[in-house]
């Protein structure tokens, strides 16, 4: 069985430890630990995006966008964010090699501020979208952790970032629930989305998943376990909600069903 193309190695993995320990530089290894500053300047990063985003919007986008109110024009722009952050995870999490570099440290800093720039903008609205905030902090725990031990955790966390695949397709439909023209102009494209969500939701959070954690622990028991308490309540979390998250759809789905019959 391959991981991402590469052999697994069935052997305790004490010795490949050891190895990225003594190849890790002094300096990377005080770059790991320093947390906080990189991902409060990323998160300042994303609210300067949404800012200006929606500067230029208002000025010179899309009519429909042009004439709605305040808070869906801020819903849309936080939507927009949240589609460019999954679509760069995605790709970053299905075309890395595993081998820890500082760009990949900067890029993982940058979506670990897009989550606290997103959780800060829906935190007033959380009692609406109580698993979006449970979501976002589960997350961050995880990320959190493997930022502040980068070299040695990130080859077997950066799969993980391939969950934001189902959120591009999620935030499409949004899309075009919000502003019906795009139904008109890309037809087939829209009539595909709730499948490709469907799909791309169960295999990968509901499925894949469950089943990475458990391979994980399998195959690299000692760092895993090693994780800590934070960084394992936030796995479980991140697991559990995506359960509930798959049965609100299921439910949504069978509500619509005799809608759609009727129709």
């Amino acid at each position: 069985m391959t991981d991402a193309g590469r052999p697994i190695d069935r052997r305790d993995d004490t010795v490949g430890d050891a190895q990225r320990a003594a190849a890790e530089a002094p300096d990377d290894a005080a770059d790991d630990a320093a947390v906080v500053g990189p991902v409060l300047r990323q998160a300042g990063v994303w609210l300067c995006l949404r800012v200006v985003l929606t500067a230029i919007l208002r000025r010179a986008g899309p009519a429909a966008f042009r004439a709605a109110g305040a808070e869906r024009q801020r819903r849309t722009v936080l939507y927009v964010l949240s589609t460019a952050a999954a679509s760069i995870a995605t790709t970053f999490a299905i075309v890395t090699d595993g081998r820890p570099t500082r760009a990949k440290r900067h890029l993982l800093d940058s979506f670990i501020g897009y989550l606290l720039h997103d959780a800060a903008a829906v935190l007033p609205q959380w009692r609406q979208y109580p698993a979006d905030l449970a979501h976002h902090v589960a997350v961050m725990a995880l990320c959190g952790y493997v930022r502040t031990r980068f070299h040695a955790l990130f080859d077997i966390a950066a799969p993980m970032m391939r969950l934001e695949c189902s959120t591009v397709f999620l935030n499409l439909f949004w899309f075009t629930r919000e502003f019906p023209e795009l139904r008109a102009r890309f037809p087939r494209a829209v009539a595909a989305l709730p499948t490709a969500f469907l799909h791309a939701f169960f295999w990968i959070r509901v499925a894949w998943l469950p089943y990475y954690a458990w391979w994980m622990d399998r195959h690299h028991r000692r760092r895993f376990r090693g994780f800590g308490p934070v960084a394992h309540a936030g796995l479980a979390g991140l697991i559990l909600v995506q359960f509930y998250w798959f049965a609100m759809i299921l439910a949504k789905l069978r509500k619509a069903a005799p809608t759609a019959v009727a129709a």
